[in-house]
């Protein structure tokens, strides 16, 4: 019932175009222990980054965001990566095989497990790699942008726009995300 009345909020400020979220609570792949949104209430914006062990493009994507969280955690800037790819059509992404990715990777940042898919349904996440940047707002958390890291997955010596990066500098300067929403390019999330 949750579930339901938290996906009608959100389609109907989808439809008044400010989308906000409530809190929720997602187990962290390499400890096994729950992580909260409103854990992170003094940040000053939430990356969430939907990805996986097994697509192409969010492995073109990891080190990109472990820069991003060096450049930027001192900023305020937090990241979630989650993975919500169901490990029986993606074995891959079984939990233990996120921890291993995790620890190899030295992820500084929690790698949740949504195998119910509940919070990228919630989302409306489709791809690996997708983000949803979020600024909290007292108990909510409203998205100021959602969808790719930069415009080219293929070589990051390439990129010309940094979509993420220009989202993140704005929210910490307390400045609009004028371009709220880029079309993700990446693996569909396997339900």
């Amino acid at each position: 019932m949750r579930a339901i009345a938290l996906s009608l909020f959100i389609i109907l400020n989808l439809r008044l175009g400010a989308q906000t979220i409530s809190d929720f609570s997602l187990t962290n792949a390499v400890d096994e222990s729950i992580v909260s949104l409103s854990s992170f209430n003094g940040a000053k914006g939430i990356a969430l980054i939907f990805t996986s062990n097994n697509c192409p493009y969010a492995k073109l994507y990891e080190d990109r965001i472990l820069d991003l969280y060096r450049k930027y955690v001192d900023s305020g800037l937090k990241i979630l990566l989650i993975n919500s790819n169901n490990p029986e059509s993606s074995p891959e992404d079984e939990l233990s095989k996120m921890k291993t990715k995790a620890m190899s990777k030295g992820y500084p940042f929690p790698y949740l497990a949504d195998k119910s898919q509940e919070i990228s349904k919630l989302l409306g996440a489709r791809k690996n790699p997708e983000v949803f940047l979020l600024k909290p707002a007292g108990s909510q958390y409203k998205v100021v942008y959602k969808g790719s890291i930069d415009d080219n997955p293929q070589n990051a010596d390439d990129v010309t726009d940094s979509y993420l990066k220009e989202a993140i500098e704005l929210l910490i300067r307390n400045k609009p995300v004028p371009k709220i929403n880029n079309r993700p390019v990446g693996c569909m999330i396997k339900t």
